[in-house]
This record gives structure tokens, sequence and C-alpha cells, in this order.
């Protein structure tokens, strides 16, 4: 779409609403970042030094990464370009195909006003056959940074010492090291860029260089002050904050991020279940089968919102299954807590047939049905088919599909999904605890496939923590270790209680897997839901656009099932007679959450200094339609994936109030007290209107 028309699509659809500033009639911000890799390097859209740490960062902070190879030509057009904020190079090495025309082609970004930034190394120094970039080319991308480059790179540890480290911005999960593992002569020309670390030589005067730094245009950080690694032992952990350098590098600071982990400002938790060893054998029942333990002691006995899938394969009595399982598997569908996904028609260990082929370890299927050939379609729309028709009751069909083993789709096989109206999860195993120690193990919000989104998981399942099933057989419980890390000092992911129907197969599987729901559930800072809940969530963000409306505005639109707007500490509080399509907010340590009205097109967050006058949403477990403020008090319809509850603030403090609606059930009205802070909770709610109201 050209500037011309998205600015007129801007005007139309603020002209619809209401009356804003001219401001709002510009494009969207650009969420959109261009990451750079090298694959002659052998680095993959999957495997480079962006995706396996800093897209969750990125994700964190509302920016959306798409994956480039900078050895490929031509290199995006300006056309191309429009929608994005910046580039994020991150080669590690220093040789590329064509290093004079990526070098113009950076310096092309930087004049029509993007942010570059450049992490780990320049990567453009020679070309394959060692011929050596133009110099004056690399100085003026680097001057286009602020930086003054005068060479002399050397690695020699013994002849570098450290000048000036900014410590609040170092040290994030690991201190530098002792001695500076590298040097290039990279002077500031100006007060606009900020070295963040300096470095000089023991051997050479007047020779302070600059390894790490931002400015306006961008920044840079070189390789080794940005992540120590353990080879051996594939661990990696944060030198610099990569938070703070990402935000101030791409000038995203003062952006507010749209929240996909968050629901009126509970944590997103769900449940779900891929479907091997349906029928398995399981040690605590000899007459039982694996499904029927998860039926009655964890889905049936927690009532947690859980997305069951089924392969279809184990369950049909025409290729390996039995009427049993069939009769298992509606039981299962029929619980009022379950929703039906599909686990695909013969669980594929690979959804590419290039993809690892020769890993003789595996076989290509799970189920290798006779005479059947790979067919996506017919793993992806065809199993989804066959549940709805033959397991799942009436009104219930099924819309999730859960990848199979390597969980790594084809663009293609997500569009079908796309195109029949069907979600998918899996991938990412995120494991952040005391033996892997560093958000470098948690996992972005989704993989990015030309032009595709495949939601990733909240945290990683059973066969991850024990260690491909081989033991610790209770090793699950650890993932409760993950769900905090994850949740606190940033909610950088969903509660999710990911595992499969083989942990009834063991007393201390199953052990654990109870434990994990007691813990879940004995918390009340959490939005039950289902998975798919979840996914249109995460839909959600990568759809929603930005609207900076004034100095202290924002239009937010097409924002679809992702409701909560998270501004940074210190932005203020949303003027809620200002905003329009915002039922209220919380305020927490990593910022204010802005809770934004369902099914609408848009809302507006004015940001103010003031507390609000009048009644608002702080936090509930689930779903909240028309919220108002009235008669000292409040009304709101409420909808959660289970018993739910509702905080609301800006209420007369220490005050006595009648809570009455549909929403209470069966329940009498409940006389309940405010306390010093105006914050009134009702508990127990189901769906339906709740009024609440001044004694």
């Amino acid at each position: 779409m050209s500037r011309a028309l998205t600015a007129l699509a801007a005007l139309v659809l603020v002209a619809s609403v209401w009356a804003l500033p001219a401001a709002a009639l510009k494009e969207p911000l650009p969420r959109k970042v261009l990451v750079l890799y090298n694959g002659l390097e052998g680095r993959t859209p999957d495997y480079n030094g962006f995706r396996e740490g800093f897209q969750t960062v990125a994700n964190y902070l509302g920016l959306l990464p798409e994956y480039r190879d900078a050895a490929l030509r031509p290199l995006p057009d300006q056309e191309a370009m429009a929608g994005f904020l910046g580039v994020f190079t991150v080669l590690r090495g220093n040789v590329l195909a064509g290093p004079d025309q990526y070098l113009s082609w950076l310096l092309t970004q930087m004049r029509s006003g993007k942010k570059v930034v450049v992490a780990f190394e320049l990567g453009a120094l020679e070309d394959p056959s060692g011929r050596p970039a133009d110099q004056e080319l690399l100085k003026d991308v680097l001057a286009g940074l602020g930086l003054e480059y005068r060479g002399l790179q050397i690695a020699d540890r013994s002849r570098l010492r450290y000048v000036r480290v900014d410590e609040e911005r170092f040290g994030f999960e690991r201190p530098l090291p002792p001695l500076p593992p590298r040097y290039m002569l990279l002077r500031p020309m100006d007060p606009s860029v900020q070295a963040w670390a300096t470095v000089r030589r023991t051997d050479l005067a007047d020779s302070e260089g600059a390894v790490v730094a931002v400015g306006p245009n961008g920044g840079l950080a070189l390789d080794g002050y940005i992540l120590w690694e353990d080879q051996l032992e594939y661990r990696k952990k944060w030198l610099l904050d990569p938070f703070a350098f990402v935000s101030e590098a791409l000038g995203v600071t003062a952006w507010p991020a749209p929240a996909p982990t968050t629901l009126n400002g509970s944590r997103a938790a769900f449940s779900h279940v891929d479907g091997d060893a349906f029928g398995g054998f399981t040690a605590l029942d000899k007459d039982a089968v694996c499904a029927q333990i998860i039926r009655d002691r964890v889905l049936a006995r927690y009532g947690f919102p859980a997305t069951v899938s089924v392969i279809v394969a184990e369950i049909d009595p025409e290729m390996f299954g039995s009427p049993k399982l069939v009769d298992l598997a509606r039981d299962i569908f029929r619980l009022e807590n379950v929703e039906p996904g599909s686990h695909s028609l013969s669980h594929p260990f690979y959804w590419s047939k290039n993809a690892r082929a020769e890993d003789l370890f595996y076989s290509r299927h799970g189920f290798n049905i006779p005479g059947y050939e790979f067919d996506a379609t017919r793993e992806i729309v065809g199993s989804c088919e066959y549940i709805t028709s033959n397991l799942a009751p009436a009104g219930k069909p099924c819309r999730v599909m859960l990848w199979s083993g390597m969980c790594e789709p084809t663009a293609r096989q997500i569009e079908i999904c796309d195109r029949a109206g069907i979600l998918n999860i899996n991938g990412g195993d995120t494991v952040i605890n005391e033996s892997r120690d560093s958000i470098f193990g948690v996992a972005p919000l989704y993989r990015y496939v030309d032009g595709r989104y495949q939601v990733f998981t909240g945290q990683a399942n059973e066969n991850i923590l024990t260690n491909l099933w081989s033991g610790p057989y209770y090793g699950f419980k650890y993932t409760i270790e993950s769900m905090k890390r994850t949740g606190s000092p940033r909610r950088l992911a969903a509660m999710d209680i990911y595992y499969h129907f083989y942990s009834a197969e063991k007393q201390a599987s199953l052990k654990a897997l109870q434990d994990v729901h007691e813990w879940v559930t004995s918390q009340t800072d959490i939005a039950p839901m289902f998975a798919s809940d979840y996914i249109r969530m995460v839909k959600g963000f990568t759809t929603a656009k930005m609207y900076r409306t004034g100095a202290r505005s924002w239009l937010i639109a097409d924002y679809g099932h992702c409701l909560s707007l998270r501004f940074r500490p210190g932005a203020g509080l949303p003027d809620l007679g200002s905003c329009r399509n915002v039922l209220g907010f919380d305020v927490r340590p990593e910022g204010v959450f802005a809770h934004l009205a369902p099914d609408q097109d848009s809302a507006l967050v004015v940001m103010s200094d003031k507390a609000p006058a009048t009644a608002y949403l702080r936090r509930a477990s689930g779903l909240v339609r028309d919220f108002r403020a009235r008669d000292r008090g409040a009304d709101l319809d409420f909808e959660g994936r289970a018993k739910g509850r509702v905080v609301v603030a800006g209420l007369e403090p220490n005050a006595e109030f009648l809570a009455r609606g549909p929403a209470l059930g069966k329940a009498s009205d409940l006389m309940l007290e405010t306390g010093p802070d105006g914050f009134l909770e009702v508990a127990g709610l189901g769906k339906g209107r709740l009024e609440i109201r001044p004694r």
C-alpha cells in the first residue's frame, strides 16, 4: 500500500471513530525490524544471533522482526522498506559477498531515516575472494551511527583495558570479562552518541574507543560485549542489558507495547496436550490407558482450561485405533473445560521433506499408515475435520493445530491453517530455572516464516524436562520455576501447562503434572483460557497498529484479541475521561497495563499525571465488556473460562458495597468492603452482568 493510501486509510479510521488531532493522520508507527544474517556463515531465519536471543526482547518491546539473508541480492528497495523502523544486523564474521553494495544499501537506509543497529561484527570488511571493502564506505556507515572509524582492530587481551563501563547497562546476567576481549578505534563524533563501554590499548596513546554505543540513528555492540557463551554446554548469558540496548538503539523507549501475555492485568494461563500415547500403557492401572488417567486425575479433577489433541491415526479404528479409544476421546472432548485440537493425522516428525530427513533416529512419521504419502492438507485440515465429525460434540469443532515432531512447519503449511481458519501452536521450548538461568532460554512469541506466524508455547513440555523421557520422570515440576521467572520482573511469557498423554505412564510424572496444576490453579493473578484464546491474542499482537496522536496519546487499531497495552514506568496513567474503549489499567513494577475493550476496531489511550476520579477496571481473570462507572459504583459484563474474579478501583475507600447480578450465579447479593486504596475484589464469577453499588 502506498504512503498516500495508508494515510487515507488512517484518516477514514479516525474520522469514523473520533475527532482526533492531525497527528493521527500519519502512518502507523513502524513496528517491523529487518534482521540481516549471513547465510554464508551457515545462519538461517531460525538460527541466527537475533532469533536466538534478541527476538524475545524485541517482542516484549512490541516489535515485529522479519529475517533476511544479507548474502541474497538484491537487498530490499525503498518501497519494500517503507514499513520498517530499521535494520538490525547480526553478522558474525566479516566476509560478505558484495560488501560495497551492502554498505551502500545501509547508507541509503540511514539517509531515509531508518535506524541501523550493528551487533557482533561490522560484517562486510571483505568479500569471499579476500578483496577488501571500500574503506570510505565503511567509514560513512559508521559515521552515520555517529562514530569515527580509525581501524586498529586487535583481540589481544593483554594489551586492552577498560576505560569506562556503564554499570547500569552491563552485568545483566553475567559481568563483563576482566580483560576486554577485543578492540577497534571507534570514537563518538558528538554528545548525542552515548558510549556504554570504552576500551583503550596499553601500547598506544590516545586510543580510547567505544565497543558498545547508541545514538539517534541506531547503535553498535561488538562481539564479546553482548553475551557470554559456553560452547560445550550450549549455554549463553547476557553481558549487556538487551532490553535497554534494543529499545535505545531503535528509539522505542517511549513507545507502548501490545502485550499478549496479559488480559485485563492478569497473566494469560492455559494448558495444551499433545496427543502422543493417548492409548499408551500406564503403570498406574493395568486396566487403563494413559488418556483415562489424564481424563480422571487431571482434566476432570482440576477443571483447568485445556486444549487437548489426538493423533487421528492412533484413534481411528480404520488405522491403528479402536472403538474404545474413540469413545474415550469423545468423553474427554465432552468435558466443559476441554477444547478439541489436532496433533495431526500421522504425527510427522519433519514437516519439510528436506528437513533432516537423513536423520536415522526417527522414522518419517509416528504412525506409518500403509499406502500413505505425506499430505500436509490431510495432516492439518483432514485431521481437524475427522475430529470435528467423529469425536467432538456438536458445536465444538476442532480449530487448533498442535504441530508435531520438530515443530517446524513451512510457510505453505501455516498458510493451509490460516486459510482453513485453523489456529496453530507449538515449538519454542522455554526453559529458565536454576540450572539454565538466562532469558536466552525464553522463546519469543512466535516463529516468523515468510509472512506467516507459528505461535510458540509458553513453556517447554515434560519431554524436554525429562531429557527426552529418559528421566528424571518428575522433571516437569521444574516448569513452575520457568513460569515464575517468565512472569517477573518482566512478563515475558504466558503460563502454559504443556504435556503429552504419556505423563500418565509413571507415578512420578503424573505427580509432577498434578503439582504443576496445583501451583497454577493456586495463583490469583491469572486469566485461565484455552490455547485458542492465547493464539488469537498473539495474532492480535502481530496485526496491531499504533498511531501517535499527541505528546501523550495513542490510537491503537486492529488489535483484535490482544487487549493489553503496556506503557513504561513513569509514563503516567490513562486519563479515562479522555480515553476511548479503555476499561481501566493496572500499575505493575514493569509498567502500566492499559486494558482495551474487546470487539472494537480501535482504542484511544491518553496518558496524564493524575489518578482517575472515577471507577475503573484494575484487574480481571477473563474478558470484560461494557464496563461503565456509575452511581459511585460500576457495571460490567464478565466472561471467563473458569470461575473468575474482578478488581474494581477508584471506589470510595473503606466503604461497603453491594455486588449483584447474573455473574454471581446462585449466590445471593454480596456485601463487600473496599480497602484504604479504594479497590474492591469480587470472586467466584461466572458469565453475565455484575453490578457494584455503594451500600
